[in-house]
């Protein structure tokens, strides 16, 4: 009996030596290849299709018990309307989320009314940006 826990110790000990010697020569491996390190530290970016879109997302307590959740994208046609609208995108939300009559909203979305949504918005950016904006697009839209 001593002999098989003697064995089964041994064994163990072999695997778990293996294992980190494994694991220290894949990540020196890794790293002169990939650098690990380098990446990990990095700001992660995401990558967007079009960078002259502006992407916001907005939710917004609706009606007794309702909730809205909308993701926009907001085509830019130049990198000037694309840093006016970054820079006040926090008044454009605000506004919307602040000025908007909840009943009203959950009112237009019981009745199919997303056009009304999309004109009421783009009047709000259009409120605050130096150049119109002629069109936004919703990527997601869920009203609970």
């Amino acid at each position: 009996m001593k002999e098989n826990s003697a064995k089964k110790k041994i064994f163990i000990t072999t695997f778990v030596a293996g294992f980190l010697i494994f694991g220290v020569w894949a990540l020196l491996y890794y790293d002169k290849n990939i650098n690990l390190r380098a990446i990990s530290l990095s700001k992660i970016v995401k990558n967007r299709e079009d960078p002259k879109n502006v992407k916001c997302d907005v939710i917004q307590n609706i009606g007794k018990n309702g909730l809205l959740s909308m993701e926009m994208v907001i085509p830019c046609e130049d990198e000037g309307q694309l840093a006016d609208l970054n820079k006040k995108m926090y008044m454009i939300k605000s506004d919307f989320l602040t000025n908007l009559d909840q009943t009203e909203v959950d009112e237009w979305i019981r009745n199919g009314k997303f056009g009304v949504i999309k004109t009421e918005l783009l009047k709000i950016v259009n409120h605050y940006t130096d150049k119109p904006v002629e069109n936004l697009y919703f990527e997601s839209f869920i009203s609970r």
